[in-house]
């Protein structure tokens, strides 16, 4: 991906500099790449955030079936292909207004309980289904789309779903 930072004038002469050196403005120039001359191009824009909750593992042979908790570390991709007029694949309050709202639905409450979880284990690969499930309609566009979440039980053991 080739990025372009100008200071003075684009290739056409264009001035994008206001004030002093100590207050210019930096344009990324995203609209002179070519994608039939470098191919098509792709960011992927995330956030992250986290939730607490219990749960337990039914039928686990091990401690996980007891009732115990995380502070589970969520990260939500969103990929975009264009980006728009102010040069964004998608506005981060979006992804964050969006996750927010499922994560309320989470933190706080022991998971076996939710109504997604009466009749399968709140494991990290399910929550992380069910949140991608949340998501993918509030997080796809003609631009964007939902491309990844990623669960994590702790700071070294989590999932990454992408969806089917």
């Amino acid at each position: 991906i080739l990025c372009f930072f100008i200071f003075s004038d684009d290739c056409q002469g264009n001035n994008y500099t206001t004030g002093n050196r100590h207050n210019m403005t930096k344009t990324f120039l995203i609209d002179k790449i070519k994608k039939e001359k470098y191919g098509a191009f792709m960011f992927d824009i995330f956030i992250q955030t986290h939730f607490s909750a219990g749960h337990h593992l039914r039928d686990y042979p091990g401690d996980c079936e007891k009732p115990h908790g995380h502070n589970w570390n969520i990260e939500v991709t969103v990929r975009a292909t264009e980006l728009d007029p102010l040069g964004m694949g998608v506005d981060f309050r979006t992804v964050k207004n969006a996750v927010a709202k499922v994560m309320d639905t989470l933190d706080h409450r022991d998971l076996n309980t939710h109504p997604a979880f009466l009749d399968i284990n709140p494991s990290s690969e399910n929550i992380a289904v069910y949140i991608f499930d949340k998501l993918q309609d509030p997080l796809s566009d003609k631009r964007y789309a939902l491309y990844s979440v990623m669960v994590g039980e702790t700071p070294t053991s989590g999932v990454i779903y992408r969806g089917a």
